[in-house]
């Protein structure tokens, strides 16, 4: 089961103190009878206590000193991998995108081309079959209105002074 990176990043992070920790105290160790010389041992029993390190403890200590920068190494080396991992994800989502984004041009152009062409389509089929514009059939039905008004009214005075004299002489 992969680790999460920060829980990678933590067990990095605790080796390196522990080996750190234990460098610093092996060091002060080591100089332990400089410190003598220097009267500085009884300031360093107080903090640390009376601890007598055997070779065989600080061979112990250098080992697990080594296992935690080993095991360092290794969490970092998963990092790593991680990180190239997603990186080449990365990159390999960029060129998708840009692929759709030229796919979407491409698409939108030939979109603009058809309705183009669909316009032109619907002039010349309207042109071939002698349809009237919308403006031409405006026109004609403001003068048929106009026309139909007009016709009415003549018709109406025709009536008036030629109908109706006449009308009077049929009857009884």
């Amino acid at each position: 089961m992969a680790k999460h990176t920060d829980e990678i990043l933590g067990d990095v992070f605790v080796s390196v103190l522990r080996t750190a920790a234990d460098l610093v105290i092996d060091s002060i160790f080591m100089l332990r009878p400089t410190l003598k010389k220097l009267g500085l041992e009884r300031k360093l029993n107080s903090y640390f206590g009376e601890m007598e390190v055997t070779v065989d403890q600080r061979i112990q200590k250098i080992d697990l000193a080594r296992d935690n920068l080993a095991e360092a190494l290794s969490a970092m080396d998963e990092l790593k991998s991680s990180a190239e991992e997603n990186r080449a994800e990365l990159q390999r989502l960029q060129v998708a995108l840009e692929k759709a984004t030229a796919e979407k041009q491409d698409l939108s152009a030939y979109n603009q081309d058809l309705r183009k062409l669909a316009e032109l389509e619907a002039e010349s089929v309207r042109r071939a079959l002698g349809m009237p514009t919308p403006r031409e059939v405006l026109r004609s039905k403001v003068i048929s209105f106009f026309a139909g008004v007009l016709v009415t009214i003549l018709l109406s005075l025709v009536y008036d002074f030629a109908a109706k004299p006449l009308s009077g002489c049929f009857r009884r």
